[in-house]
């Protein structure tokens, strides 16, 4: 079960971003619909490439089942990509935040260059309802904007 909450970022100039751990992720998505959603991604930290398969299900709130297992090369390139679905590029930076949670600050490329999200995940939904935000996040989008729907169309900065 994975609990998120996933906000708009506006300004990260006060960031030191050097400081945090990056990670280079390539997500493409084979399958979305109301329940169910599909994505491969590729993932280069410190120069070492991994690959993920994801099957997401049955979103309530702010959880949602996820099912991830590590594939090969092999296995990632032989998954079509779907040419109805937006390849997403981001970088992401791990931040260290408060009682052992992490943000992870997404800095997209490509077709939404510029937009940046923020998510952190929680053990329960009490916790996320519970821990303060950083005051340099800006509108929440847990329940309006997903990484899937950027994926399914191209979504106008005006929308976020």
């Amino acid at each position: 079960m994975e609990i998120e909450k996933k906000f708009l970022v506006k300004d990260i100039s006060r960031l030191d971003l050097s400081n945090y751990n990056k990670i280079e992720i390539v997500q493409d998505y084979l399958y979305i619909d109301k329940l169910t959603i599909v994505r491969k991604r590729k993932c280069i930290k410190n120069n070492k490439t991994t690959y993920t398969y994801t099957i997401k299900t049955d979103k309530k709130n702010l959880s949602v089942n996820e099912i991830e297992k590590e594939i090969t090369e092999e296995e990632y390139n032989s998954l079509p990509t779907n040419p109805n679905y937006n390849s997403l590029s981001k970088t992401r930076y791990i931040i260290p935040y408060i009682e052992d949670l992490k943000i992870e600050l997404d800095v997209f490329h490509g077709i939404y260059d510029g937009i940046i999200f923020a998510e952190i995940e929680f053990d329960s939904e009490e916790q996320a309802n519970s821990i303060p935000v950083p005051e340099w996040f800006d509108k929440e989008l847990s329940h309006t904007i997903t990484n899937s729907d950027m994926a399914m169309r191209k979504i106008e900065i005006e929308e976020f």
